[in-house]
């Protein structure tokens, strides 16, 4: 589902706001969560202007360490190369085990606002059943899985869940996928499909890729024509809900680099990213541009030619 709206009757004022913001998502969802969702397209063109510069905290000293240049820019993710995005997961190590596919939907008489609110507690909570369950009548210490949120063409989402268990009834299965206040059902029973994949790991991963990288892309992408922008309803409220799309279990995840250890140096605009490391390279600065705009395309390219010429009558 698309929405078109006009970027110019937005109040920018709104996004320091949001960036201040401290609150659940119930809380969010208390607002006018559309209208404030709406401003995910401006909020993206912000943030290329300001890409944080930091400085690890793993050497010794931090004058030394500035001395020698290790200094590094926290890039926008690129998710223009959607294949390579999620490489990593090809170097997971998967444990041989009788996987099955679960996919859990959501009921339409749910509000899409409302669900998408909801939507990462709600799994969490099936989650926790699903461990209590296993751990109580077989004795499981630890509950292997890996999840993708996905977002249907009308934009309300719904889970793939990969999961090695012994054998549950899906109608137990069913009982524990519920509004954790109400503790309403949040699908028919028709909408909890269980789907045997096997033990082939690298079966596994492609399922895993496959959910991953066909909605990746789309996720994030809006265009734009002129200042119209036309963007998936499922989109704004991802990034308003500040929605999860994908976790596994704690023991399978990677290691990653706390806060801790990375202190912000500064900001930079990405044009002196561009000036610094690829101008020399001969890559236009519309097509550098594009390489980082991980929100997709543009209808009309005259955003991005306007800022090329800019830069380029600026800086040659």
């Amino acid at each position: 589902m698309y929405i078109t709206y006009d970027l110019k009757e937005l109040n920018t004022e709104l996004l320091d706001v949001l960036s201040k913001w401290e609150g659940g998502r119930n809380v969010r969802n208390s607002y006018n969560a559309l209208e404030l969702a709406k401003l995910y397209p401006l909020w993206y063109l912000q943030k290329l202007k300001r890409l944080p510069v930091s400085v690890s905290l793993k050497d010794h000293l931090i004058r030394e360490r500035l001395r020698k240049g290790k200094v590094f820019v926290s890039m926008p993710k690129l998710r223009y190369f959607k294949k390579t995005y999620y490489a990593w997961l090809k170097h997971l190590e998967i444990p041989k085990l009788n996987w099955v596919l679960i996919t859990l939907t959501l009921s339409r008489d749910i509000p899409m606002q409302d669900a998408w609110a909801n939507f990462g507690s709600w799994v969490s909570d099936f989650l926790r059943r699903f461990r209590v369950y296993l751990k109580k009548r077989y004795g499981f210490e630890q509950f292997t899985y890996l999840w993708v949120i996905e977002a249907h063409e009308d934009g309300y989402p719904h889970l793939h869940l990969l999961v090695s268990f012994p054998f549950v009834r899906v109608e137990l299965i069913h009982s524990w996928w519920k509004d954790t206040k109400e503790g309403n059902p949040l699908s028919a029973f028709q909408g909890v499909d269980v789907k045997f994949i096997g033990r082939d790991t690298e079966n596994i991963k492609a399922y895993l890729l496959k959910y991953l990288v066909k909605g990746h892309h789309k996720y994030w992408s809006f265009s734009l024509n002129g200042s119209k922008c036309t963007v998936r309803l499922s989109t704004l409220f991802l990034w308003y809900f500040r929605v999860r799309l994908f976790a596994m279990s704690r023991h399978l995840s990677k290691g990653k680099v706390s806060s801790s250890q990375v202190i912000i140096y500064g900001f930079i605009d990405i044009s002196y990213l561009y000036r610094a490391y690829y101008k020399s390279l001969g890559i236009a600065f519309s097509d550098f541009y594009r390489c980082f705009y991980d929100c997709g395309t543009l209808e009309k390219d005259t955003l991005l030619l306007s800022l090329s010429q800019t830069f380029r009558n600026k800086y040659s």
